[in-house]
């Protein structure tokens, strides 16, 4: 019950943390984006520039 009062209050606050699932050079774009589309695990793709 706490992580769902917390998931709905935390934007509320300022407070924007998101799970990462890979983290991805900009080179490998195609399969940053294959992540994305077809992957099972939770979290965000984030590409570094």
């Amino acid at each position: 019950m706490r992580a769902a009062w917390y998931d709905r209050q935390g934007p509320a606050r300022g407070d924007l943390r998101y799970p990462i699932a890979a983290r991805l050079p900009l080179a490998e774009i195609a399969h940053a984006h294959e992540l994305a589309e077809h992957s099972s695990a939770s979290g965000r793709v984030v590409l570094d520039i």
